[in-house]
């Protein structure tokens, strides 16, 4: 899925998992989404600050917005 140029979403409403992002970017994976599966309005986003400091100790950065797509 990297090598086909593929984007991983991260889920922010559940426990972040580091290890699926550090095998994603041994794998080739180049970029990364936020996503959330909240059911109601005030889930939206949640977790999302746990979800940005896991992936940036895994060496991603956002692109223009931290809301836009992240590089690794």
């Amino acid at each position: 899925m990297a090598a086909a140029g593929r984007v991983l979403e991260v889920n922010t409403n559940r426990r972040p998992f580091p290890e699926i992002v550090r095998w994603w970017r041994e794998a080739g994976g180049k970029v990364i989404t936020f996503g959330s599966d909240a059911h109601y309005p005030g889930g939206v986003g949640g977790g999302f600050a746990q979800a940005v400091a896991m992936v940036e100790a895994l060496g991603f950065r956002p692109g223009r917005h931290p809301y836009d797509r992240w590089y690794a």
